[in-house]
């Protein structure tokens, strides 16, 4: 329908984050939005809307937040009252039971120069098993598996990560395959603002997903809605090559797609005695999806430092929104990182509605599946 740009700023800051803002005053000469028409395409299976309409009844949240409790397979809260209730619904948002999944994590410099570095992903998600009972907050909500592929000083590196419904009283398990040294190794701490592998400190652990883990950090704040121009219905992106859609500041706008949609405002301050590198954050999660789409990360003195945007695009296999591409901005350093995913070899995205057997992802079976 039309671009938003330096030129035309001013006329279209009510529907644009102050990170979106930011991006383009940044770099006025390429960081122009495309909109297009709003589809609201987000649909998910039938269970999914009978687990959620119980839950409206059953789910707490329990620990000051940290966890919660008597849920079912859906959103806990669909009519949430406070800002945790919303960072819930985007910590257990419906991203499929199984999925395979090709995956690029690319660190541009500020002069341009990146190197990708290749993985097969898995996600499996026993908070949306069709046939389980109710959950309570000792309950696995996600097993991940990563698998190295490129560059060759890192190939056979496998990553799994088991996060619970309270990461504070069942911490977040992690376990490393080193290739090199053929040994698993149990990792201590796996959160907050531990720096995150290949992203050079651009990306910190709890920035995966523009959010995950533990709020018990953060005072969180309820902002309420606001129609905001989001990435939403990304398939060109997914259909480009990674030299198609990298520039030397951000991705190529020309592969993406904006639209107008309602989004929940949350935002948390660090709270007094406690450390993170980032002082105050705000997401942005889609209504529909419940998934962070926008994120403002601020350092200690209140500036904006850093921002992520998460474009995402309808999966008819899952059925459902989910993403394509998750980029984080440094605005101080100038460079910018993109965890996204590809298609190789004629595979990119493959949903099952069937969880694998738990062996899978116990720690023993990494060094097997490293050599597969």
């Amino acid at each position: 329908l039309f671009y938003i740009y330096k030129a035309n700023l001013s006329s279209f800051k009510a529907n644009l984050s102050l990170g979106q803002q930011a991006l383009i005053e940044t770099y006025p000469d390429t960081f122009r939005i495309p909109v297009y028409q709003t589809y609201r395409t987000h649909h998910v299976p039938e269970f999914i809307y009978e687990a959620t309409q119980k839950n409206y009844l059953s789910a707490r949240l329990i620990d000051d937040g940290n966890g919660i409790t008597d849920v079912w397979q859906g959103p806990p809260f669909p009519v949430p009252t406070n800002a945790i209730q919303v960072l819930w619904n985007h910590l257990v948002a419906w991203r499929g039971v199984h999925i395979k999944v090709d995956m690029s994590e690319v660190l541009v410099q500020e002069n341009g120069v990146y190197q990708e570095v290749k993985s097969k992903g898995e996600f499996a998600s026993p908070y949306y098993d069709p046939d389980r009972a109710i959950f309570s907050s000792k309950h696995v909500k996600i097993y991940y598996l990563t698998r190295t592929i490129s560059p060759v000083s890192l190939a056979g590196g496998a990553l799994l990560i088991y996060d619970t419904l309270n990461q504070r009283l069942n911490p977040r398990k992690a376990w490393f395959y080193d290739s090199q040294q053929r040994r698993v190794k149990r990792i201590p701490a796996l959160s907050h603002d531990t720096p995150n592998p290949n992203s050079e400190m651009v990306r910190v652990v709890d920035e995966v997903d523009l959010f995950n883990g533990l709020p018990d950090r953060y005072n969180w704040e309820l902002l309420g809605k606001k129609e905001i121009y989001i990435p939403y219905n990304n398939q060109a992106l997914l259909d480009a090559s990674i030299d198609e859609f990298l520039t030397k500041h951000h991705i190529s706008l020309e592969h993406t797609r904006f639209e107008l949609h309602r989004v929940w405002v949350v935002e948390d301050k660090l709270k007094e005695g406690e450390n993170h590198i980032y002082g105050r954050r705000r997401l942005y999660l889609d209504e529909d999806s419940w998934l962070a789409v926008l994120a403002e990360q601020y350092d200690k003195n209140d500036v904006l430092w850093r921002v992520s945007l998460s474009y995402t695009k309808f999966f008819p296999e899952m059925p459902g929104v989910w993403k394509v591409a998750d980029t984080y901005h440094d605005l101080k350093s100038g460079q910018h990182f993109t965890q996204a995913v590809r298609k190789r070899e004629n595979s990119g995205v493959i949903f099952s509605n069937e969880l694998p057997n738990k062996r899978h992802f116990l720690p023993a079976a990494l060094r097997q599946s490293s050599r597969r």
